[in-house]
């Protein structure tokens, strides 16, 4: 009588490595996406964040400036009472430089990502006169399709002195 041994054979211990080795392979795959998927959306996500920040700063300042000036598409000038501010766009980022009486300079950047770039312009009115009081931005990407390169992600219109009217005490004349 045969005595029979209890254990694997050589054949089935290869198989199980084997196996074992592809779903770790796919594993890995299946991670490497996930943290390459999440850090893209991280990306993304910082980008419409500062995209937002730039766009209420800027409506913000435009609103309480008395005069606006667009020097060129990628630069612009808002004077305030108390000092002047001024933006300009270079590389994926917006540069914010204000300058105030007695509080010295104070600068900030806003990342719009690679794709992304903006131009600053003094809108017209339907009969093709530019409306002195008014600045707009417009936020563009750049999608990399043929038939559409660009895509309008944000126009913002901006009337300088807004707040400063609405926060005028009730007795003041203009």
């Amino acid at each position: 009588m045969k005595k029979m041994k209890q254990g694997f054979t050589l054949i089935e211990v290869l198989v199980v490595l084997s196996v074992g080795g592809l779903l770790t392979g796919l594993a890995i795959q299946i991670l490497e996406r996930a943290l390459t998927t999440g850090t893209n959306t991280t990306k993304q996500l910082d980008e419409a964040r500062n995209l937002n920040r730039f766009v209420d700063q800027f409506r913000s300042d435009i609103h309480m400036a008395i005069e606006a000036s667009v020097d060129s598409p990628e630069k612009m000038v808002a004077r305030l009472e108390n000092g002047v501010v001024a933006y300009s766009f270079n590389d994926g980022a917006v540069q914010r430089i204000e300058t105030t009486e007695g509080a010295g300079t104070r600068s900030e950047r806003y990342v719009l990502g690679e794709t992304r770039f903006i131009a600053f312009t003094a809108p017209s009115n339907p009969d093709r006169v530019q409306v002195p009081d008014r600045v707009q931005v417009n936020v563009q990407s750049n999608t990399g399709l043929k038939p559409s390169p660009t895509r309008t992600d944000r126009v913002v219109v901006a009337e300088t002195g807004r707040r400063r009217r609405l926060t005028r005490p009730q007795g003041e004349s203009q």
